[in-house]
């Protein structure tokens, strides 16, 4: 291994520290870090480029990277051999990006809440994959070699624009788990009823499955997806008690931007819902929930400097009405 091989590899693992330390990545804080993390999730930081150093990372091998701004991923990407798992889920992808497909190791990929139109062909490269989650896309077909994906047992294309499954379906001889939801077929596929392991099979969707859809919708800030779950029914004072069944969260208290915080409160929302505030205290035994006795509603809590201006306006709009 020659001496500017090895310049060369030391000047890119830099450039990976110094990205991971423009968007905090902890994981990436300095040489030893990026040589040994093996899950590195970059979630909500608002990146729109990938760095092509992250194949200096090369042990890694669950890649989270939802909640950003992507559009595209590195070709460098190719060249991390141990990664099983990749995360892409509340992105701008509008295709699968094409160095995806020369990852012929990957076992797990999601996608879900993105721009996808269309599944090329070279998926089926990806003979070990077992879970691929497409949902809230805008897939209007899947390619006739789908059913050569052998390995796969999770599918999930609820919220997409399917009317039809190429015959080649029938032949995902491993699938347990399928999602339909919400996409456009009249009726019942007959590929899917010659699935012979399908356990797990949803083709129409309960109001609680869309009430959760819609806090998830509204957690990504995905307005259009929120706006379409609501037309179908959505509750959008849906009270969510998954994380702590001490306290509930809605859709508006979750909204983070002026655009969701407009689409839920023309849509009905309730903005002076109030729930108790709770707070967690440290004890000897760990982390305790102390009700407070006080309560907060959208309208009480404190918000960014644009938020707040916005809800004054909101408020002052409620007067005027009153009068």
């Amino acid at each position: 291994m020659g001496l500017w091989f090895l310049t060369g590899k030391k000047h890119r693992q830099k450039k990976l520290i110094a990205w991971g330390q423009k968007y905090k990545i902890e994981s990436l804080r300095d040489e030893y870090a990026i040589t040994k993390v093996t899950n590195l999730k970059i979630n909500h930081k608002r990146i729109d480029k990938l760095t092509p150093y992250i194949d200096c990372a090369e042990q890694i091998e669950v890649l989270g990277l939802r909640y950003n701004q992507l559009t595209d991923l590195p070709e460098e990407l190719s060249r991390l051999k141990n990664l099983r798992e990749l995360h892409l889920g509340f992105n701008r992808f509008k295709n699968i990006p094409k160095v995806i497909y020369h990852l012929p190791q990957l076992e797990v990929l999601t996608l879900e809440a993105n721009e996808i139109q269309r599944i090329d062909e070279e998926i089926v490269s990806l003979q070990q994959l077992k879970d691929l989650d497409l949902m809230a896309n805008q897939i209007t077909e899947l390619p006739e070699n789908i059913g050569e994906l052998k390995n796969l047992s999770r599918l999930i294309l609820a919220i997409n624009q399917l009317s039809k499954l190429p015959d080649s379906f029938s032949e995902l001889e491993n699938l347990t788990t399928l999602e339909l939801w919400l996409n456009k077929f009249e009726e019942l596929p007959e590929a899917v009823q010659k699935l012979p392991k399908l356990k797990n099979f949803q083709a129409v969707l309960d109001s609680e499955q869309l009430n959760k859809t819609l806090m998830w919708a509204v957690i990504g800030d995905n307005v259009h997806l929120a706006d379409k779950l609501i037309a179908r029914g959505a509750d959008v004072n849906y009270k969510d008690r998954s994380s702590d069944n001490s306290i509930f969260t809605t859709p508006l208290f979750e909204a983070k931007s002026i655009s969701m915080i407009t689409l839920l409160l023309t849509m009905g929302a309730d903005p002076f819902m109030e729930r108790e505030i709770i707070k967690r205290v440290k004890t000897r035994e760990g982390e305790v929930l102390k009700m407070t006795g006080k309560f907060e509603s959208f309208i009480t809590m404190k918000h960014p400097k644009e938020i707040e201006k916005y809800k004054q306006a909101y408020l002052n709009t409620l007067k005027l009405l009153e009068k």
